[in-house]
């Protein structure tokens, strides 16, 4: 419970209760900033809502102003002089009073987290698969081509075979070791034969 200035310069003033709960909110316009005017609306308040006044107002909670020092007027019912509220007062500069945000503000907030978080699930995901299938055309597939040429030059003793990788990368180099690699082995082959069959010398057939 709060009250505001209504206009400067004058005495009227703005008095507000708000319920945590439900988190609606009643104003009424009192003449003065009086301990009187705030009881006389609590009365009539609870005079036109009746039972419900203790049911909604169970606690109120104001700062120690002077309107609001008449605790035994806030809390003792009009009707019959019991108890309708408990009066709990709270420094007004104290920085231990809790700001709590509508419940439809936090809600809304709460979603647009979860819709932001699911965008970026969604986008991380994404960005695997194509890391995944960027490496099987870079990588993976490179390599099943050079274990491929490989074992059909071990299976046919073909060192013809040439293995064709574009680019400038570590595979494409690996591959041309190997072309290299078969290209020794075909002339040392053809050596071999050479100095099996002709005389060196001579270079007639033996």
């Amino acid at each position: 419970m709060d009250t505001v200035v209504w206009k400067q310069g004058t005495k009227t003033v703005l008095m507000v209760l708000s319920e945590r709960v439900t988190r609606k909110e009643l104003a009424f316009k009192i003449p003065s900033k009086s301990q009187v005017a705030v009881v006389k609306v609590l009365d009539k308040l609870e005079r036109k809502m009746g039972m419900l006044f203790s049911e909604t107002f169970k606690t109120i909670t104001c700062d120690n102003g002077c309107e609001n020092l008449d605790f035994e007027g806030i809390e003792n019912s009009v009707r019959n002089k019991r108890k309708r509220t408990k009066v709990y007062y709270a420094h007004r500069y104290s920085t231990l009073v809790k700001i709590t945000l509508p419940r439809n503000m936090f809600k809304n907030a709460q979603e647009t987290v979860n819709f932001y978080l699911l965008v970026i699930t969604m986008v991380s995901v994404f960005f695997s698969i194509g890391i995944l299938a960027l490496m099987h055309i870079l990588v993976v597939k490179k390599i099943s081509t050079i274990k491929s040429i490989i074992e059909n030059v071990h299976s046919t003793n073909d060192l013809s075979a040439v293995i064709m990788l574009k680019g400038n990368h570590e595979i494409s180099k690996l591959g041309c070791k190997f072309n290299d690699m078969f290209h020794r082995l075909q002339k040392s082959d053809e050596t071999i034969v050479t100095l099996a069959y002709y005389d060196t010398l001579t270079g007639l057939p033996n």
